[in-house]
């Protein structure tokens, strides 16, 4: 019996012991950094212009009109979409878009997209300058 006593505590101890095990330290993944593409143009009356970029892993697009010049009663069509190398396939957009409008998406996986900005016959001048913001992983 004296040999059961010390194989007793032996497995009590090693019970004990596995009890304090946290097990692997778990870990909060580190996000992708945030990429800033910065597209500029110009716009004519029924034009339009397109700025492909691509995204390296899945992740939040935000696209921001950042101005229009001139500003002044002048709108446009803004809208982000997946690009294929000619085209734009619009999934977002906003047909009146001011200075400081906003588009923003989610991707699953890299991906290939884009931006285009166009006339939709709003333009009160012949022409008008643009600059967009676009953040992505």
């Amino acid at each position: 019996m004296p040999r059961l006593v010390p194989c007793a505590m032996v497995l009590t101890l090693s019970v004990a012991a596995a009890a304090c095990d946290n097990g692997p330290e778990l870990t909060t993944p580190t996000p992708p950094p945030t990429v800033t593409d910065t597209f500029t143009g110009n716009v004519n009356l029924n034009g339009a212009a397109v700025h492909p970029f691509s995204v390296s892993t899945a992740g939040t697009v935000t696209a921001t009109l950042v101005s229009i010049t001139p500003a002044e009663n002048n709108v446009l069509g803004f809208s982000m979409g997946t690009w294929d190398g000619v085209t734009c396939r619009v999934v977002l957009a906003n047909e009146f878009a001011a200075a400081a409008s906003t588009l923003t998406g989610r991707t699953q996986s890299a991906a290939s997209l884009c931006i285009r900005i166009y006339d939709q016959g709003n333009l009160k001048n012949d022409s008008v300058d643009y600059s967009v913001q676009v953040d992505h992983p």
